[in-house]
């Protein structure tokens, strides 16, 4: 935000599209009205940044980036391609080691490992969409079904091929399949 207050000559500033402030940065920086829109008050912040810093190899990537969002708000971070915006939600997320002060719901975060970050109630999609390790036409809906009912993979040799729901024998518990590999159902045959 400093970038902006440095090359502002004056700022306007929106809040659901209507103006609650227009003045030179260094009065918008201290107008009460901006600060309760944009930063909320101590006790609504959901996610507190201090100081943030990261590292790749040696390369200091994240250089003291400090950012507050209050409950309800929607935040964007804009730049360029390489200046830190995915280094800082892995860094806030702990998919990276952060240095500098991570709060979440008024509670430290950073140093957790990710799935306890994630169990506390903030999330991360990355934009390079490698949430699964194997990647295929049918990971993601898969995924959810198989977390939820602890249930295999659709089996095209126990499955019908017409409406992939299993095949059992009559009177049986399931566990057999009836008829050859990718047969049909008694409703899909009729059809």
């Amino acid at each position: 935000m400093n970038v902006v207050f440095d090359l502002a000559d004056v700022i306007t500033v929106l809040v659901y599209g209507e103006v609650i402030a227009s003045d030179v940065p260094a009065r918008i920086r201290g107008d009460k009205a901006v600060q309760e829109a944009y930063l909320g008050t101590e006790a609504a912040l959901m996610l507190e940044v201090s100081g943030l810093h990261a590292y790749y190899g040696k390369s200091h990537i994240l250089q003291g980036v400090d950012l507050a969002i209050g409950e309800g708000e929607i935040v964007s971070l804009l730049g360029r391609n390489g200046v830190g915006r995915s280094t800082t939600c892995k860094a806030i997320m702990g998919l990276i080691r952060p240095e500098g002060e991570v709060r979440f719901k008024g509670r430290p975060i950073a140093g957790l490992r990710a799935d306890e970050i994630a169990h506390a109630g903030l999330g991360y999609v990355p934009e390079d969409r490698q949430i699964f390790a194997r990647p295929d036409g049918e990971a993601e809906p898969r995924t959810g079904a198989e977390a939820r009912r602890q249930v295999r993979p659709l089996d095209p040799s126990t499955t019908c091929s017409g409406c992939s729901q299993p095949r059992r024998a009559r009177g049986q518990s399931g566990r057999r399949p009836v008829g050859r590999r990718g047969s049909r159902c008694s409703p899909c045959a009729a059809r």
